[in-house]
C-alpha cells in the first residue's frame, strides 16, 4: 500500500503551508480549513488533505524514520554514481557543467542535448538530471491513483483508441456508487491520498452527477481529487471545484498548431485557454505533451517542454506516443522512439525545471519494459500513477494497445512501491514542489 507520512507545518502564508518532513522543507496548498503552524498534516498532490493528532503523528514518524533514513541514503548513493568521462562530447560536458552551476539552458543547447546519439552523452545528461532531482526534491516520490470510470468518448482524436469510431471496443460506464466505492477503497485499504478521476469526453456524466460523485467521495474519505475529463465548460469546472475537485490533468499534447489540428477537431488555443483558466480558478494543473508523434520535429519537442515550463504546472505529464491500430495514426508507419532519446527528453525537463514534479507514464513501461521505467526514474522523474479501475473495466480503457491493468491490483501496487523503494525513493510525497 502507499504510505501516509505526516509533516509539521512551520509556516502558513497566502493559502500555502511550508511543511517540515524529516528536516526537508516542502510546500503545499492549505485546502483544509484551520491549518496552523505546529500542526501535523498529511498532504498529497500539493494539497493538505487532513490534520493528524500530535500523538498519532509522533508514532507514525517514529516508526518510519529509520526506513526514511535508509531510503535517503540509497537515493544519495545512486544519484552520486558518476558516469564514465570517456566518450563524452566536450560541448555536452560543458553544457551540463553550466546547468549544475545554476545557468539556464538556451533553446540551442536543449536541441544539442536532445539530438546527440552518443550513449556516453546520454549517461551524463541523465546523471545530471537525477542529481538535480535529488538535490532539489529529495527522495520523495508522489504516487497517485487513477480511476478510469468511462471509456465512452464523443471525440475522434487521431491517436486515441477510445475515440467514438472504434467500433471494436467494448464500452463501459461505472455507476456513481461504483466510482465512489472504488475511491473509498483506494483510500481506506490501499492508502492513496490523491486520486485522478478520468474518462473520455462523456456527456452522460453531467456536471450535477460529477458534483455528486466528488462531494460524496470527499464526505467519506480525506483525499485530493483531480479530474481528467476533457474540455468541459469553464462554468462546469468552477462548479466541480466548488464541489471539492482540486486537480486537473489536461495535456496540450503538442505546441505545434498544425500538428495539433491534425490530431483534434478544435484549435490548440482553445485547449491552452482552458488550461490557463483552470490555473486561474485554483486548480493544480498537470499537463504536458506527447513525444514521438508522426511529423513532430526535435524543435517541436523542445518547444513543448518550454511551453509546459511556461504554464508552470504542478506536475509535468508528458510521455511517449504509442499509436493505436484502430486509429488513423495507428494505420500509418512511423519511426520508433528510442529509449535513450526518451530519457534525454525527461532529463531535459528536469534540467529546465529543477523543482518540478515529473510523472513517469505507463507508456514508458509499455514501450521499454520495467527497465525503461527504472531508468526514467533515474533521469529526473519522481512521480508515478497506479491504475485503480475495477477489473475487468481496467483492461478496456484502451487509449493505446495493451494499456490497462491486470486483475491483481495488489501486485501492481506492490510493484510500484517496491521499485521506488529499491531506488531509495520515499513513496509518501507530501507535496509537489520543494519550498523556496
Amino acid at each position: 500500500m502507499c504510505y501516509s507520512i505526516p509533516g509539521k507545518v512551520i509556516a502558513v502564508k497566502a493559502g500555502r503551508a511550508i511543511i517540515d518532513y524529516f528536516g526537508e522543507k516542502r510546500e503545499a496548498h492549505t485546502d483544509t480549513e484551520g491549518v496552523e503552524v505546529g500542526d501535523f498534516v498529511l498532504a498529497q498532490g500539493g494539497v493538505v488533505v487532513e490534520t493528524v493528532p500530535d500523538g498519532a503523528a509522533g508514532e507514525i514518524l517514529s516508526s518510519w524514520q529509520e526506513t526514511f533514513e535508509r531510503l535517503k541514503a540509497r537515493d544519495l548513493e545512486l544519484s552520486n554514481v558518476k558516469p564514465p568521462k570517456e566518450g563524452v562530447s566536450e560541448d555536452i560536458a560543458a553544457i551540463m557543467e553550466r546547468v549544475l552551476e545554476g545557468e539556464t539552458l538556451t533553446k540551442d543547447e536543449m536541441l544539442r542535448v536532445l539530438q546527440t546519439e552518443n550513449s556516453s552523452d546520454t549517461q551524463l545528461v541523465t546523471f545530471t538530471a537525477n542529481l538535480i532531482r535529488s538535490k532539489e526534491q529529495g527522495n520523495s516520490a508522489c504516487v497517485h491513483g487513477i480511476i478510469e470510470f468511462s471509456n465512452n468518448c464523443s471525440l475522434d482524436c487521431a491517436y486515441c483508441g477510445i475515440g467514438k469510431s472504434n467500433i471494436d471496443l467494448t464500452r463501459y460506464r461505472l455507476s456513481t456508487e461504483e466510482i465512489i466505492k472504488s475511491a473509498e477503497q483506494a483510500v481506506k485499504t490501499k492508502g492513496f491520498k490523491a486520486l485522478v478521476l478520468q474518462s473520455g469526453e462523456d456527456a452522460y456524466y453531467t456536471t450535477d452527477k460529477l458534483k455528486e460523485i466528488i462531494a460524496s467521495i470527499k464526505k467519506r474519505v480525506k483525499v485530493m481529487i483531480a479530474l481528467s475529463i476533457g474540455d468541459r465548460g469553464i462554468d462546469d469546472y468552477k462548479a466541480l471545484y466548488e464541489a471539492g475537485a482540486r486537480g486537473a490533468l489536461m495535456r496540450f499534447e503538442t505546441s505545434n498548431e498544425g500538428l495539433y489540428s491534425a490530431l483534434h477537431s478544435s484549435p490548440l488555443k482553445e485547449r491552452l485557454d482552458t488550461i490557463n483558466a483552470l490555473k486561474d480558478m485554483g486548480y493544480l494543473v498537470m499537463t504536458g505533451s506527447l513525444f514521438g508523434l508522426p511529423g513532430q520535429s526535435d524543435e517541436d519537442i523542445v518547444d513543448d517542454m518550454l511551453l509546459t515550463k511556461e504554464i508552470a504546472p504542478e506536475m509535468f505529464s508528458s510521455g511517449p506516443f504509442i499509436p493505436h491500430p484502430s486509429t488513423e495514426l495507428g494505420k500509418s508507419g512511423m519511426e520508433a522512439l528510442t529509449l535513450n532519446k526518451a530519457l534525454r527528453i525527461l532529463a531535459l525537463t528536469r534540467l529546465i525545471d529543477k523543482k518540478g514534479s515529473i510523472l513517469i507514464t505507463t507508456a514508458f513501461e509499455k514501450l521499454f519494459g520495467v527497465e525503461g521505467t527504472r531508468r526514467a526514474l533515474l533521469s529526473g522523474g519522481n512521480s508515478m500513477m497506479v491504475n485503480l479501475t475495477p477489473y475487468p473495466y481496467s483492461a478496456l480503457y484502451s487509449i493505446y494497445p495493451g494499456k490497462g491493468s491486470a486483475s491483481e491490483l495488489g501486485k501492481r501496487i506492490e510493484f510500484v512501491i517496491t521499485l521506488l523503494m529499491e531506488l531509495g525513493r520515499s513513496p509518501s510525497e507530501i507535496s509537489v514542489r520543494g519550498a523556496e
